[in-house]
């Protein structure tokens, strides 16, 4: 009686177990592989804030691989880094995505805190802690980071300086904040 009232009990573990499992199944991505990354933010979640609707394409950027090419260890605490342009045409105007996947939460913050020294805090933030800042000049205009988990993303647009960007500061935080419900 001593074995079937085990067997009961791991049987009603592993059930309750699945039920929970099955109720909450978990958000986001462990690990920043390159499709998923892509699905962080599509093209028509950019063409949202757009400050002016023009064309734009996409270019794919495997940043590890540039980085470890140049200086392996700079990428030896990067599961992955991924980058995202949405870009005019012309190469002149893009909003980019980067994503950073660290190896721990640690190393996450460690760059979070370089990043975030000359930006200014935001509250309530995006994720577990952001910045942002608004430059529109010499070829840089806005930029939004953040930190959930051991993921740093930074959005920022870039244009020729005089010239509008592609969106401005509350498009980038609109974009930031689609980018972390998918994390």
């Amino acid at each position: 009686m001593n074995g079937r009232r085990l067997q009961l009990l791991v049987l009603l573990f592993v059930i309750s177990t699945l039920v929970l499992a099955g109720c909450c199944p978990k958000q986001g991505f462990e690990t920043l592989t390159e499709e998923n990354f892509k699905m962080l933010l599509t093209l028509e979640d950019v063409e949202t804030v757009l400050i002016a609707g023009v064309p734009l394409q996409t270019e794919f950027y495997d940043y590890k691989k540039m980085a470890e090419s140049l200086d392996p260890e700079q990428a030896a605490v990067m599961d992955s880094w991924y980058g995202l342009s949405f870009q005019t045409e012309d190469g002149m105007k893009a909003i980019t995505l980067a994503a950073m996947d660290f190896d721990s939460q640690a190393s996450a913050q460690n760059h979070f805190e370089k990043v975030k020294s000359e930006l200014d805090t935001m509250d309530p933030p995006i994720g577990y802690a952001s910045a942002e800042a608004e430059v529109n000049a010499q070829g840089i205009g806005s930029m939004v980071v953040f930190i959930k988990g051991d993921k740093v993303i930074q959005l920022h647009t870039a244009q020729p300086d005089g010239e509008q960007p592609l969106t401005d500061l509350e498009g980038l935080e609109n974009l930031a904040e689609i980018v972390e419900q998918k994390l």
